[in-house]
């Protein structure tokens, strides 16, 4: 079988270390508010409706 040896470990300063996974958390959550905020500006809610929104949804 072959291994395919990938670091967890995207880059870090000192001990504060970023991992794989949250850039691509971060990167959902980025593509999730920017199609709300389309949506919502389709039915005419407006984009501030949803960044108050999200403000409370994404502590």
């Amino acid at each position: 079988m072959i291994t395919v040896p990938i670091d967890p470990i995207l880059f870090s300063f000192g001990h504060f270390m970023v991992r794989w996974y949250s850039l691509i958390s971060v990167a959902a959550i980025a593509v999730g508010v920017w199609v709300a905020r389309a949506e919502a500006e389709r039915k005419g809610l407006g984009k501030a409706a949803i960044d108050t929104l999200m403000l409370w949804l994404i502590p």
